[in-house]
């Protein structure tokens, strides 16, 4: 018989048939090598053992804590004393750092070095900040120091920067949502010391000025605070932007005046305060007698740029100013011509003239917010109708209430017939007086 010729590989090249044996023959005579399985329990593991331990690391851990704890505490006490007075504190000083410095970075047990690092944060965290420049100040130092990490998936938080843990802390979900609370609660309390500080300059502010707007523009010398509202930038009927608005404070001579602080929006203090460090100053009668900024070719284009922020902020106040005095005028002659009250006109149905007034800034279906609503409204009654109509708004209001002024209105239903926004003004100020007399008869 011929004898079938072997290819390169050593076999025939005859390929299995289907429904052979033969592959299953070669599996047969394959060695499976086996992995060594390591004996995890070495030997016998006494679980009531290991409790015992863990129970007592746990205690340690308390008295690590307090201890990191103190040692913060001290340390920052030192900085407090004089040159001689630290260097005579030189010994405990040392002892405290290097014990820091072992249990925060060489302790290898994960319990005592998770409660340093526990007791560390903690400590930093609740610490007394009065502004937010000081907390990120010290989030700085956090990184820096390798205490924390900025990373987009951190669980931490603050101001829209999210802080993780780094994993040689040996942080889990409890020490990881202490932290998260104690960050909360600190940015509360900057938030309430910030506003707090901002409260007590804006007192001191006001304080200093001794001017009044009508003296100031007039002449005076003295100081003048005014307020600069917000003003909306817009440009094909769209808002496009708003300037911002504080506390400006200026000094006059009679003739000139210049910028002496402010408080209010970031940009805005901080226009004001690259005027003050230019020496800008500004002729007082420019504020009346020119509808347009000066614009003196002969100072630095940075210098003018000030200059005429100086004009506009100051503007802006005296024009805010006038238009509040003017209402102010107008409620106290439409006050004077009313001839019955709220309570009697919303709560009795009386006729007569009635100012009414809505306590809020009204807020528009288009989102538009409107202050000092208040108008004399009328209301005749003739058998068993009645008729309501504006008889006098104020001219800042004149858009808001359109058509409804000067006409009448029948009467019915709650004000729900006469169309908006009067009807709806009318109604909410009844609910005002009727809680308003609500609250005056549990008194009584």
């Amino acid at each position: 018989m011929e004898k079938k010729k072997k290819n390169s590989n050593g076999d025939s090249g005859e390929k299995p048939q289907i429904g052979s044996s033969r592959p299953f023959q070669d599996l047969a005579s394959m060695v499976v090598a086996f992995p060594e399985l390591p004996d995890f329990q070495d030997g016998q593991l006494d679980i009531e053992s290991l409790k015992k331990q863990a129970a007592t690391i746990r205690e340690k851990a308390k008295d690590v804590e307090e201890w990191t704890a103190g040692a913060l505490a001290f340390l920052d006490s030192i900085e407090m004393l004089d040159r001689e007075e630290r260097e005579l504190a030189a010994v405990p000083i040392s002892k405290a750092r290097e014990g820091l410095e072992r249990l925060l970075r060489q302790e290898a047990t994960p319990a005592f070095r998770r409660a340093a690092w526990l007791a560390y944060l903690k400590y930093m965290l609740s610490r007394e900040f009065q502004s937010a420049e000081e907390v990120k100040k010290l989030f700085r130092e956090l990184v820096k120091n390798g205490y924390l990490q900025e990373t987009p998936d951190g669980l931490l938080k603050l101001d829209r920067v999210c802080y993780a843990v780094p994993q040689e802390a040996a942080f889990d979900n409890p020490e990881i949502q202490e932290i998260a609370t104690l960050m909360r609660g600190l940015a509360d309390k900057v938030r309430q010391a910030e506003k707090t500080a901002r409260r007590q300059k804006a007192e001191e502010l006001v304080n200093e000025g001794n001017l009044t707007i009508e003296n100031f523009l007039a002449g005076k010398e003295g100081r003048l605070a005014i307020q600069v509202p917000p003003e909306k930038v817009v440009q094909n009927g769209n808002v496009l932007s708003w300037r911002s608005g504080g506390l400006l404070l200026v000094e006059s001579d009679g003739e000139k005046c210049w910028p002496v602080d402010a408080l209010g929006g970031q940009s805005f203090e901080g226009g004001v305060g690259e005027a003050m460090n230019l020496g800008v100053f500004l002729i007082v009668s420019s504020l009346i007698q020119h509808d347009r900024p000066p614009f003196p070719q002969r100072l630095p284009e940075a210098n003018v740029r000030k200059l005429q922020l100086l004009w506009h902020l100051l503007r802006r106040g005296v024009r805010a100013h006038e238009e509040k005095e003017r209402i102010r005028t107008a409620r106290e002659e439409m006050t004077a011509k009313a001839t019955i009250t709220p309570a009697k006109f919303f709560l009795e149905q009386g006729p007569g003239l009635c100012l009414v007034e809505y306590g809020e800034n009204w807020h528009t279906p288009d989102d538009e917010t409107v202050a000092d609503v208040f108008f004399l409204v009328e209301r005749k009654v003739q058998g068993e109708e009645s008729t309501i109509r504006v008889v006098e708004a104020p001219d800042h209001l004149h858009d808001f209430l359109g058509d409804c002024v000067d006409q009448e209105f029948p009467e019915e239903d709650e004000f729900r017939r006469i169309p908006y926004p009067l009807g709806a003004v009318l109604k909410a100020v009844y609910g005002q007086t009727q809680k308003a007399n609500e609250i005056a008869a549990k008194k009584d």
